[in-house]
């Protein structure tokens, strides 16, 4: 089976990936040095990911100051942050395939935008905090979005068609939070010790 193909550089202190058509399996961690990020391709739909061309080997990249953008593009794909410090605005992109985005111990001190594509996707962020305002966008398909012992200024979620899920557990959202289901049932499950400022929840058919 072909081999997936990550691309990543930090151009004018902003970390840019960008994967192909093909399954991608990457980890995003945070490297020994200030600015440094540590970027691994890992295997996905049985064959390695290559990352600037080498095949599951962690490529380390300086001078990462300002803005995180992945577009992983079509194929089932998998990212997974752990431990970066972001200071300006970050978007993340699933595009079509089943994808699935981990994020965890990661301080995002601009807005950030995720936006799950079409396909069945998963979204976990665990000990997150962004500081700047949150989005999280859905499409076509089951998708779940789970949220735990983390921090937001502002929260929307808008979940697209499909039979989708979501869960909030042990997190502050200190302004405004925005919890909106599509087409499909959806499934809302508070996992309690939860402090969501200015609550709107829309179209959501079952609480738990």
């Amino acid at each position: 089976m072909l081999a997936g193909d990550v691309t990543a550089n930090i151009v004018r202190g902003n970390l840019v990936i960008r994967g192909d058509k093909l399954d991608n399996g990457i980890t995003i961690t945070a490297g020994t040095n200030a600015g440094d990020v540590v970027v691994t391709g890992v295997d996905a739909g049985g064959s390695a990911t290559n990352v600037n061309g080498v095949s599951n080997t962690a490529v380390t990249l300086s001078g990462f100051t300002g803005r995180l953008k992945i577009n992983m593009k079509s194929g089932n794909d998998s990212v997974s942050i752990t431990g970066l410090t972001v200071t300006g605005n970050s978007k993340l992109a699933g595009k079509k395939g089943n994808d699935t985005f981990t994020i965890s111990g990661t301080t995002f001190s601009g807005a950030l935008n995720v936006g799950l594509g079409r396909g069945t996707d998963s979204l976990s962020m665990t000990n997150v905090t962004v500081i700047g305002k949150t989005k999280i966008n859905s499409h076509k398909d089951a998708d779940s979005v789970t949220i735990a012992t983390s921090t937001f200024s502002t929260l929307g979620l808008s979940m697209g068609g499909g039979d989708d899920s979501l869960s909030i557990s042990g997190t502050t959202v200190s302004k405004r939070t925005k919890l909106k289901g599509g087409r499909g049932i959806n499934t809302f499950t508070d996992g309690g010790g939860n402090s969501l400022a200015d609550l709107a929840l829309i179209h959501f058919d079952t609480t738990t």
